[in-house]
């Protein structure tokens, strides 16, 4: 699926106080066909014990950048667009999709679904201050 998602991704910014690149995240699945949970996230990630992780809704995420607004330009409507084709191209090649953010103020954000014996999906960081 990488090479799917790849050319969506290029030049992709997640739109926060501090515009940041969507990246491919790809790793082994850490118990089987068990669904993640934010207490198994931690290893999966590389995580130290203390790091709050939450999981959200998906379309949490997805609403705030595949909406498109009347006072876009083009770039924001050429960036809803990518979204919206991300979205789509995720949710037809991956099961069990899941929403997790990571951090309190650099918050890393976690598209995630299974592929076969892998996590799969995109991540990126929100700046919130």
């Amino acid at each position: 699926m990488q090479e799917e998602i790849q050319p969506l991704l290029s030049d992709l910014l997640f739109p926060s106080e501090s515009d940041e690149p969507v990246e491919y995240f790809c790793a082994e699945c850490p118990d089987g066909a068990a669904p993640l949970r934010p207490e198994n996230m931690a290893p999966l990630l590389s995580l130290g014990p203390n790091v709050p992780i939450h999981e959200k809704d998906p379309e949490s995420f997805w609403s705030f950048v595949t909406q498109e607004r009347d006072w876009y330009d083009d770039f924001e409507q050429q960036r809803t667009e990518s979204f919206q084709k991300l979205k789509m191209l995720l949710e037809e090649n991956l099961t069990s999709i899941q929403y997790f953010e990571v951090g309190e103020i650099e918050v890393k954000l976690f598209i995630l679904g299974r592929s076969q014996d892998k996590i799969e999906g995109i991540t990126t960081t929100a700046v919130r201050t």
